[in-house]
């Protein structure tokens, strides 16, 4: 039951899914480190997929997996790469979001081929918050897609176009550009329907 709501939890952490179907959870600050490469490793793994992660991984993880690794960022590829991919679409991509899944070779950022990409058509009245959610909630479909038909989006992956772009932490200039730009960084109201 929720604390704040007072209502049975729809929502969970990641070590409680793990533990509710049985999947070995590690919880590391260095993701790179040598128990955890050698964890990888004897898991005899086919592939890794990435998904909010906010480490970049080193060539000796990259090599481990049969098929390879995969990434989901929230934005459309080549641009609004880095951190906070939804906040910098809101106004440094015409206001056009959408969800990439691609393939991770090296240590470069949000760079590899694409296996596959969907825009997507939001509420631009919600608030920056609660389109994250919209538009992550979109990639956990297409990261299923991509898993059961891996060597299908592999053989069709494509290289990145040029005219990308790379945002890191937002500074104070950024948020005031978005709020100029009528985008709401959270709302209670809906903080408290998408989330609990």
């Amino acid at each position: 039951v929720s604390f704040i709501t007072r209502r049975e939890r729809k929502k969970f952490t990641i070590s409680e899914i793990c533990h509710k179907y049985q999947i070995r959870h590690i919880k590391t600050p260095n993701v790179n480190s040598e128990d955890v490469i050698a964890e990888l490793k004897k898991a005899n793994l086919d592939l890794i997929v990435i998904y909010f992660f906010d480490q970049i991984i080193k060539q000796q993880i990259i090599s481990i997996p049969k098929k390879g690794v995969i990434n989901v960022h929230a934005a459309l590829l080549p641009k609004c790469k880095g951190l906070f991919p939804v906040f910098y679409s809101a106004f440094n991509n015409d206001r056009k979001f959408g969800i990439t899944v691609h393939e991770i070779v090296d240590t470069s950022i949000d760079s590899g081929a694409i296996f596959v990409q969907d825009e997507l058509v939001v509420d631009h009245k919600r608030s920056i918050l609660s389109l994250d959610k919209q538009v992550n909630n979109k990639g956990v479909s297409l990261i299923s897609k991509v898993i059961n038909n891996f060597n299908l989006y592999y053989q069709n992956r494509t290289p990145q176009g040029s005219g990308g772009s790379y945002f890191s932490f937002p500074n104070i200039s950024d948020i005031k550009n978005a709020q100029s730009q009528s985008f709401r960084l959270v709302s209670l109201q809906e903080f408290m329907k998408d989330f609990f």
